[in-house]
Formats: C-alpha cells, sequence, structure tokens
C-alpha cells in the first residue's frame, strides 16, 4: 500500500543515518499496515539493519524464517549474500554470489563482493579477475568514472564492499588504506570521511580522526554521528567546552539520543555544571524506566556523582538503596554506595549503623569490595589500627593480597585516619 510504502522509504532514511531506533518504528508501523507480501520486504528491511548493526546471529534467524516462507526470493538470497560476506565466512559467500550471477548474468555488480570474497579466501587471482570483470562493465558507461578513477584502477563499489569486509575482519590498517583510496575517488562524500575518523579513532590516532570528522562537518554539518564524534574527540583532547557544544548541537538534531545526553552530561561534570549535569542524568534513567530499562550503569554513577558534586549525599544514597530494590544482585551498585559511604563526611554514623549489616551480607556475595567494608569500619572508629584493619579485610577477600593491593590499602587508611573521608576521584574512571 501507498502508507507502507512510505514507512518504507521512511524506514530506508533513518538506516543511512544510523538512526536504528527511529528506523525500527517505521518499519513496525509498516508492517501493521501491510499486505503478506509486503511484510516480507520490512522483514528483509530488518535484517539488512541488523547487518548494518554487526548483529549477525539475529539477522540470521530472521533471515532464515523469511527463507521459510518466500525460499526462492533473490533479495533473500541477496542479504544472504552479504551476510555471509560480512560475517567473515567467506567460502559460503563465494557460493551464494555465484548462484546469484547465475540467475541474472546481467547484474554485473555482483562481481565486486564475489572479488572481495575471493580475496578473503586467499584466491587472489579469482579476485583479481572478478574486479576486473566488474571494472570492465562499469567502464562501459563512461559518466560512471572519471579519468582519475581509472588511473587508480579500483571502482568505487569493490573498495566498499571490501573495505566493509576488512572491517567486519578487524584490519583496521587495511580498512584505512583502502578508505584513503576511497576519498580520492569521492572527496566530496562526507561519510567517507566519517568514516575514515572512526578508523583513526579506533586506532587511537586522535589528531587524525578529528582531521577526517572536521572535513565530514564541513561537507554535512546534520549528520547527528559526525555530530557526536567530534564531541568524542574533543573530550579526548580534553577540550570540555567545545565538547559540550557539539553534544549540545547533536541533541538539538536528534533530542532523545541516549549517546549524546550521556556524553553531554558526563562533560558537564567536567565543567563543573554539576547541577544541569544532574537533571541530564535524571532525564535519561527516566527515559530508561519508561522504555522498561533502568539499568544504564553509567547514567546511574553520573547523577550519583553530579549529587555528591553538589554535597547532596544522602539523596544520593536514597537512589542507590531505590535501585537496589530491583536489581539487588549489583555489585556496581554496592562499589557505588560504599564509595559514596566512604568518600564523604557528613553521613553520620547512626546512617551508617543502618546501613552496616546489609553491607555485611552483600560482602559475603561479593569477597571483592572488603576492603571499601573494612574502610568504614576505620571511618566510623570501630577499626584503630593498620594491622588489625589488613588483617579483616583479608579475611573477608578470602584471598591473600599482592603488595600493590596492601600497599593501596595502606594509602587508603592514611587518608582516612588524616582527613576523615576517602576522595572520591580515586574511584572515578
Amino acid at each position: 500500500t501507498l502508507f507502507s510504502d512510505y514507512d518504507y522509504y521512511l524506514a530506508q532514511i533513518a538506516i543511512e543515518n544510523e538512526d536504528f531506533k527511529q528506523a525500527d518504528e517505521h518499519i513496525l508501523k509498516g508492517l501493521s499496515k501491510a499486505n503478506k507480501a509486503d511484510k516480507v520486504l520490512f522483514y528483509l528491511l530488518r535484517t539488512e539493519m541488523m547487518i548494518t548493526q554487526g548483529e549477525f546471529e539475529k539477522a540470521q534467524k530472521t533471515l532464515d524464517s523469511i527463507v521459510k516462507i518466500q525460499p526462492n526470493k533473490l533479495q533473500s538470497q541477496y542479504i544472504q549474500a552479504k551476510l555471509h560476506l560480512l560475517s567473515g565466512d567467506c567460502k559460503n559467500a563465494i557460493k551464494s554470489y555465484k548462484e546469484l550471477i547465475a540467475t541474472i548474468p546481467q547484474y554485473k555488480q555482483f562481481n565486486a563482493p564475489l572479488a572481495t570474497a575471493y580475496r578473503m579466501c586467499g584466491e587472489l587471482e579469482l579476485a583479481n579477475q572478478h574486479t576486473i570483470e566488474h571494472t570492465n562493465a562499469l567502464l562501459q558507461f563512461p559518466n560512471h568514472f572519471t579519468e582519475k578513477k581509472q588511473l587508480l584502477g579500483n571502482p568505487v563499489a569493490t573498495l566498499k564492499s571490501d573495505i566493509k569486509a576488512f572491517i567486519s575482519q578487524g584490519n583496521i590498517q587495511k580498512a584505512i588504506e583502502l578508505l584513503l583510496k576511497l576519498n580520492q575517488l569521492e572527496p566530496d562524500n562526507d561519510r567517507n570521511h566519517l568514516n575514515l575518523g572512526s578508523m583513526y579513532f579506533r586506532m587511537n590516532a586522535i589528531n587524525k580522526a578529528n582531521n577526517e570528522f572536521q572535513k565530514a562537518f564541513e561537507l554535512n554539518p546534520n549528520n547527528l554521528k559526525t555530530v557526536v564524534n567530534l564531541g568524542i574527540v574533543m573530550m579526548k583532547q580534553k577540550n570540555y567546552s567545545k565538547a559540550e557544544n557539539y553534544f549540545t548541537k547533536a541533541l538539538a538534531l536528534q533530542p532523545d539520543n541516549p549517546k549524546a545526553a550521556l556524553n553531554l552530561a558526563s562533560v558537564k561534570i567536567m565543567l563543573d555544571k554539576a547541577g544541569e549535569a544532574e537533571h541530564l542524568f535524571s532525564q535519561l534513567l527516566e527515559h530508561n524506566n519508561n522504555n522498561n530499562n533502568n539499568k544504564n550503569p553509567k547514567a546511574r554513577k553520573g547523577l550519583v556523582i553530579s549529587l555528591s558534586m553538589q554535597h547532596k549525599y544522602k539523596e544520593a544514597l536514597d537512589k542507590i538503596n531505590q535501585w537496589l530494590e530491583v536489581d539487588d544482585d549489583s555489585e556496581n551498585l554496592q562499589q557505588m554506595k560504599l564509595q559514596l559511604l566512604l568518600q564523604n563526611f557528613t553521613l553520620d554514623a547512626q546512617l551508617y549503623k543502618r546501613e552496616e549489616e546489609r553491607l555485611l551480607n552483600q560482602i559475603k556475595k561479593y569477597p571483592n569490595l572488603s576492603n571499601y567494608f573494612v574502610l568504614l569500619k576505620v571511618k566510623y572508629h570501630e577499626i584503630k589500627t593498620l594491622k588489625e584493619a589488613l588483617s579483616l579485610a583479608n579475611e573477608l577477600s578470602a584471598t591473600h593480597w599482592t603488595k600493590e593491593q596492601q600497599q593501596i590499602f595502606t594509602s587508603h587508611f592514611d587518608q582516612i585516619k588524616t582527613v576523615g573521608y576517602l576522595d572520591i576521584d580515586i574511584f572515578d574512571e
């Protein structure tokens, strides 16, 4: 129907922009209106989206279900071939692409991924043969390639296919080499610069990543992923004001984007804007709660830190206890609670005594947190000497401490004895 066609188109656009949540919404909306034949198309689109996200197992399961309904659908065969290729199954990829070429021999574009599959399997002669076939077919249309593209000798489609395969195999250096070549062919394609920047970032070449993201931003300032990546680079370079600007722009482009919101809240902490950070972290957790997914450890920790920065220690402790009611087995929450009790001096001994028995029960479950529990006893004057503290910590942890662990514990013990609390920065990641 016309309406389901419209949803299909919108889902395609969302996938192009890597807004997978929006894409899924359009797919579900389209499925609710589509006839039986069109439903298959929507399921195929969802499979392609899973492949784009690297969820190969889910994609294969969805594809298997589709094939049972329509076993001979060409689009299913094409997606299956693509899935084999990107998941690194070069032998089955070769088989699938050869079957496609046999079915529709006039469609020469299949030679590009087939060449990639042969290359992945080490059959270089066959790979080169199919690359040449693909290039010759494309060069029959002079408008497709400039003289410069012909001189470089590897057409865009083949390059992009090779790049995806190398990235899926974790061969980032080879992917970078091909992306540099691709950028010579398509210097004004912002997505190519974005992808190259992402590869540099994975290699920890931050300045090169920044240069490519800036080029992508100049070509398309409204690409959400580019804007978010620039913010992350600025955070990495400790330029928090610029990072704040980029993440603010990202949220203007997509107000419910959780990655942009989480990073913006984190930047607010670094800029000592604890109140604004608290608001953002609270919104994130509320949004997650509405979607039945309140277990966002980074947002939880950020909220506790932002509350602590404002000396709202009791409120922070109440939040942790609230989360523990529905997530009692969370070791991270238990650690956060112990750190909170340790790192400030306004939570009184009466409050600690109310928590002590519950904490001790949790230490039995998570013995590696025993050092925090013992340090609390030091803080509230139940343990006086280092020898006594080390003895209890070793007993509760049920493991023999290394010399380095003993030194760290001793420095924490000394700090508490000197100033009465433990600095939260010691635990901050």
